[in-house]
């Protein structure tokens, strides 16, 4: 988890958040709800509403959703459901948080909510898909809600792999792996590379690195990897001119500028030739 930062507020309001992420939680008692919160009213939003008086060893009330009007739906959630006493709301100073990402956050979220089985769902939604930036976020999310005593169920690196597709050994007839086995193949790809590769296995990604230099961050997703590297966007287009490199310098994950997508062994092929590049640099 990221060093959070927690500054009181004020009338019970609490705001959290860290230079990690590129979005704030606001925590807000129930008979706080106003449209006058600093960075909240016109904000693109993803929220739980809980109920904090329950025990933490009882299956708990919990409502996620999403709102592009800021605090003025929560006045609707006032007025209509009366299990709740604490808002939990997530916004992005950024274009991070657009109306498209905070559909599929709430999707991803109420998804992870429901496979733990700690929570009464308080929300009907029919789920849908979601893309791997809501999965990104939706994970930041869950570490700051488990901050707050509001967890999903942790699970090993094994069964993490498996979580979503149970043949993740089976090749598509896309041609295109699964999660996990793009990782094996690509640690098979950077042991033959160099025998100096090391990795140093995060919560959430993997950093690669060779003689005390970092080389690339990997971040599993559902059916594909990302793979970031500590070059410039420029550097990687003048080097790949026909890759799929992508900016990522916005997100302020360390000094990683640019990502590729990898769905498949050619995608794998192209990410191994950046890496030969970039050991290759003086």
């Amino acid at each position: 988890m990221a060093r959070l930062i927690v500054d009181f507020k004020g009338d019970g309001i609490i705001k959290t958040w860290s230079k990690q992420y590129s979005f704030k939680c606001f925590i807000v008692p129930r008979d706080q709800i106003s449209t006058s919160i600093d960075d909240i009213d016109s904000s693109n939003c993803v929220y739980f509403l809980v109920n904090n008086k329950q025990a933490k060893n009882e299956k708990r009330d919990i409502y996620i959703g999403k709102t592009n009007t800021g605090m003025r739906r929560f006045f609707d959630h006032k007025k209509k459901k009366d299990f709740w006493d604490k808002l939990f709301l997530f916004t992005s100073d950024s274009d991070h948080f657009d109306e498209t990402t905070i559909q599929g956050l709430e999707n991803y979220l109420i998804t992870r909510y429901k496979k733990c089985g700690l929570y009464n769902m308080r929300q009907e939604n029919s789920l849908q898909k979601f893309d791997d930036d809501c999965e990104y976020f939706g994970e930041q999310i869950i570490d700051v809600m488990d901050f707050y005593e509001y967890p999903v169920i942790k699970i090993n690196k094994e069964d993490q792999k498996n979580l979503i597709k149970q043949d993740v050994l089976k090749l598509d007839i896309n041609n295109t792996y699964t999660q996990n086995e793009l990782l094996i193949q690509l640690e098979d790809k950077l042991k033959s590379l160099s025998t100096n590769i090391k990795f140093d296995k995060k919560k959430l990604y993997i950093v690669y690195m060779t003689d005390n230099r970092n080389l690339c961050a990997v971040w599993p997703y559902s059916n594909s990897l990302e793979i970031e590297y500590w070059s410039t966007l420029d550097e990687i287009k003048s080097f790949l001119p026909n890759s799929k490199a992508y900016d990522i310098s916005n997100r302020l994950r360390g000094n990683r500028k640019v990502a590729l997508k990898i769905k498949t062994i050619e995608d794998l092929d192209i990410a191994i030739d950046v890496i030969k590049y970039l050991i290759g640099k003086k």
